[in-house]
């Protein structure tokens, strides 16, 4: 996607569809620009939400084919280009720069480069300047691309669930609002369920004649 009075683009895509897009006659070109990418997965680790990779190339492409053959981990990418092929070799490491900062303030989010590729030289304020003004629009755009990977994290969600209701949100004083219940007489009605949220994570609250579950966290997802 772009925006107008932008020249930068965003392109979100699935590892499936990578082979597809690149015989594409109007979205194969983008991938001889020079531009960053985020590839995302299920992290290793339990404690992490998602595994990333941030790379950067003048010629993404070529990065992309090296990493659709020895990086199995990955099941989405999010390219960060612009439509005039602006992006110079110091923006590029800047950028990059930028998102692993930010994925590592973040604390939920396993990150799979080396330390060594991260080591960068000193750029002037200028380019630190325009770097942040592009990604700053960019990442504006990653909810519309579903990519939530540097949203804060939620707080505790708890599931109601019984033969007559469903419903999901987080813990209130009073317990779980579900907003609608089905009674026996076709009534519907609000109610709040108990929740106990000194259960460690993975263990059931109660409410009601149903169990408050907490169900695990949000991943980051695209097309």
């Amino acid at each position: 996607m772009d925006l107008r009075n932008w020249n930068g683009v965003c392109l979100a895509f699935a590892r499936s569809s990578y082979k597809r897009l690149l015989r594409d006659e109007h979205l194969g070109t983008i991938f001889d620009r020079a531009g960053v990418y985020l590839l995302t997965g299920p992290a290793r680790d339990s404690k992490y939400r998602q595994r990333l990779y941030v790379g950067e190339g003048v010629a993404f492409r070529l990065r992309l084919d090296e990493h659709y053959r020895n990086k199995r981990f990955w099941e989405q990418c999010f390219v960060l280009t612009t439509t005039d092929n602006s992006l110079d070799k110091s923006l590029l490491l800047q950028l990059e720069d930028m998102l692993l900062h930010k994925a590592e303030a973040a604390r939920t989010i396993e990150i799979d480069n080396s330390s060594k590729s991260r080591t960068r030289q000193p750029v002037s304020a200028a380019k630190k300047s325009e770097a942040a003004t592009f990604l700053d629009t960019s990442l504006r755009q990653f909810p519309l691309l579903g990519c939530s990977i540097f949203d804060a994290p939620a707080g505790p969600q708890y599931r109601y669930l019984t033969a007559l209701t469903n419903c999901l949100g987080p813990p209130q004083p009073q317990g779980l609002h579900c907003p609608e219940r089905l009674t026996g007489s076709g009534e519907r009605r609000g109610f709040h369920a108990r929740t106990q949220p000194q259960n460690p994570p993975g263990a059931h609250g109660r409410g009601r004649s149903g169990s408050v579950r907490r169900p695990a966290a949000p991943t980051c997802t695209g097309s």
